[in-house]
């Protein structure tokens, strides 16, 4: 089954009010993910429709997961390889609509906290 991908801001979901409902946010030590130049699997949050929907009955956190392009004709292409952290409240894009499983990873911004 098929997720939107979104690269988000590390602070996003604390931005927009939407809720952490299991596991961690993002911080700066999270990785971009797993590929032949990175040993290391990066880090992804879903919302509740990609939990309910792509893991039922199974708690997310901790599960990897492969994050992928379609090129060509409808070939899948591997990105990279991710890590669940956290599991979100759904966000509606239009009020219209059911919320799409969507995963979310922190974009190359990466966290910056100022110092005091």
């Amino acid at each position: 089954m098929d997720a939107e991908y979104r690269q988000v801001n590390p602070l996003f979901f604390q931005a927009t009010g939407v809720p952490l409902l299991e596991g961690r946010a993002f911080t700066q030590q999270d990785g971009i993910g797993l590929h032949d130049k990175h040993p290391h699997s990066g880090q992804v949050i879903v919302n509740r429709a990609f939990a309910k929907r792509l893991l039922p009955l199974e708690n997310p956190i901790g599960k990897h997961i492969e994050l992928y392009w379609l090129v060509g004709n409808n070939t899948k292409q591997t990105l990279l390889k991710y890590e669940i952290i956290g599991a979100v409240g759904d966000a509606l894009e239009r009020p219209e609509t059911a919320a799409e499983p969507t995963s979310a990873v922190a974009n190359a911004a990466r966290l910056i906290v100022p110092s005091t």
